[in-house]
């Protein structure tokens, strides 16, 4: 299961560096006017992540573009309901490239990534919880917009910290100014 959620994350960098490396971007044939367009949306979502046996995400981010430049700010609820489970508040900057209704975005930033550890239902022991610490969140976002207000996509991620490090993917809704 854990082997799935490794090769959709590497799908979908490929995916995002062919694009980078070879497409030939709206802003290259604009007279600049483009650079001065701003957007933004908002993504929800659920899907895998790589914290526990069985983990899943929740993901919430609002974006700002600005050229071809991006600004997320996004919360993410990873983990097991009766287990461990990982909450980041994460700031990023990355870059965008799009079509008429494809967007593809990549970003880094800094978070904070804090959570708990529950020992089941039925247990005597208390929670125990994972002190906050500072951690790198990368994002991936490749969505498809079939209207100028909404679109749908995968939204992978992944966090580097000293506590626990983590990825995944989630099936994302997005709402907004798209084009």
């Amino acid at each position: 299961m854990k082997y799935s959620f490794q090769c959709c994350l590497w799908f979908i960098l490929l995916i995002a560096i062919s694009w980078f490396a070879f497409s030939d971007p709206i802003y290259a044939q604009s007279d600049g006017s483009a650079a001065r367009v701003k957007f933004f949306w908002v993504n929800l979502g659920i899907g895998p992540s790589s914290v526990g046996e069985d983990g899943g995400a929740f993901s919430l981010s609002g974006t700002y573009q600005f050229g071809k430049n991006t600004l997320s700010f996004r919360v993410l609820s990873t983990g097991e309901i009766f287990g461990k489970s990982l909450n980041e508040y994460g700031l990023l900057y990355g870059r965008t490239l799009k079509s008429s209704s494809i967007l593809i975005s990549a970003g880094a930033g800094l978070a904070m990534v804090e959570g708990r550890i529950s020992h089941g239902i039925l247990s005597s022991k208390e929670l125990d919880n994972i002190e906050p610490t500072i951690g790198m969140p990368v994002e991936v976002q490749l969505f498809w917009r079939p209207a100028s207000v909404i679109g749908i996509g995968l939204y992978g991620f992944a966090n580097l910290n000293p506590e626990e490090s983590f990825y995944g993917c989630t099936l994302s809704l997005q709402i907004g100014k798209l084009r």
